[in-house]
């Protein structure tokens, strides 16, 4: 059944969108006590803290010092923030706070999701046994996903792409609702950006959505060709793949190896990759027309993906036999120990490198 996506709306103005972001005033960054580091990233860290004026915690997202004066970096950071301001989804952190540290670096707080990610549930999975299964059946995975899907369908009807869909981005709730998180790379089209302003006077132009993370990418996104709501389509697929077969899609020793296999070759299927995971016939249909190759084979619409997934769902709740397909023998996993630590270290790369980075990443 075709869905039509939701039309297109118009991010909320807020008055502070269009407007620079002013250097505070000394001792003003000093409202936000009792930092904890929470992780950190190549561009960016993130705390948790307390902001003692409303009494709540937060989660505190700022830039790296030795990327303080980078305008390009400030400003991705500054149009993440609004990015996120303008979308009102509870599978959304909220922005509350932007501005400038007493160092000079950009920051915004957003709600605290206190959670673990699908990374963390998916790593459980691999080595936690029959306790860390019993913990996660496919049904309360597929419900996390179906709430994650909900999420991107809400960013698509306001026209944002969120171009980074991966299990560490999908921090799982206490309700088990999935929270979409970094929001670094999204591809919002050109004339919402200058309508509302996402991007303040004078600031670099917003960069090129070719970014993201390599065992996670669409093959038009690897191509550097044009995205649409299809490429978080086959984002949500990827996510939805490694969480049932718990292997990523794309596998390869390098960066250009895993590019090259996205854009000429699809996976096995999910029952075909771990048969003895109780995947449904449903689920495996509908996780491979997500990852279709050709934008045109995949699902109309994050709803159409969501609808898809919640009769899978359904399929699961009524006790679905589990039992492996007669003679199903699994495949040779690609996450053995000797790759483990390139693959986490390709799915963590933001931006693919040039053509010298990729020789040097391959050893040639």
């Amino acid at each position: 059944m075709h869905v039509a996506a939701e039309p297109i709306a118009a991010l909320p103005t807020l008055p502070w969108l269009p407007q620079p972001l002013l250097a505070l005033r000394a001792g003003e960054s000093g409202r936000y006590t009792e930092f904890t580091p929470l992780g950190s990233g190549g561009k960016a860290e993130v705390f948790r803290c307390r902001d003692p004026q409303l009494g709540r915690e937060v989660a505190y997202k700022v830039l790296h010092h030795r990327l303080a004066n980078n305008e390009a970096e400030v400003a991705d950071l500054v149009r993440e923030a609004r990015i996120m301001a303008g979308l009102a989804h509870p599978g959304v952190p909220t922005v509350f706070d932007i501005g400038f540290d007493c160092h000079g670096r950009p920051f915004f707080t957003q709600t605290l999701i206190t959670g673990a990610t699908l990374r963390s549930v998916v790593d459980g999975l691999r080595h936690g046994g029959a306790t860390a299964s019993d913990a996660w059946p496919l049904e309360r995975i597929v419900r996390v996903l179906l709430t994650a899907a909900d999420a991107i369908s809400h960013a698509h009807a306001r026209g944002v792409l969120h171009c980074d869909l991966k299990p560490d981005n999908v921090i799982v709730g206490p309700d088990d609702r999935g929270h979409v998180i970094d929001w670094g790379i999204a591809c919002v089209p050109a004339e919402l950006i200058q309508q509302r302003g996402l991007m303040a006077p004078g600031a670099p132009p917003p960069r090129p959505p070719h970014r993201g993370s390599p065992l996670y990418m669409a093959p038009e996104q690897a191509a550097n060709l044009s995205l649409d709501h299809r490429t978080d389509v086959f984002g949500l697929g990827a996510v939805l793949y490694e969480c049932l077969t718990l292997s990523p899609p794309a596998t390869g020793r390098n960066v250009a190896d895993v590019l090259g296999r996205i854009e000429t070759t699809s996976p096995p299927t999910p029952r075909q990759r771990s048969p003895r995971r109780g995947i449904t016939p449903e689920l495996d249909e509908l996780t491979m027309r997500a990852l279709a190759r050709l934008p045109a084979d995949r699902f109309g619409s994050a709803i159409e993906f969501q609808l898809a997934l919640r009769e899978a769902h359904l399929d699961l709740l009524v006790n679905y036999d589990r039992d492996p397909p007669p003679n199903a023998d699994p495949l040779e996993s690609p996450c053995d120990a000797a790759e483990l630590s390139d693959w986490w270290e390709l799915q963590l790369t933001d931006q693919w490198p040039g053509a010298d980075a990729v020789k040097l990443i391959a050893g040639k």
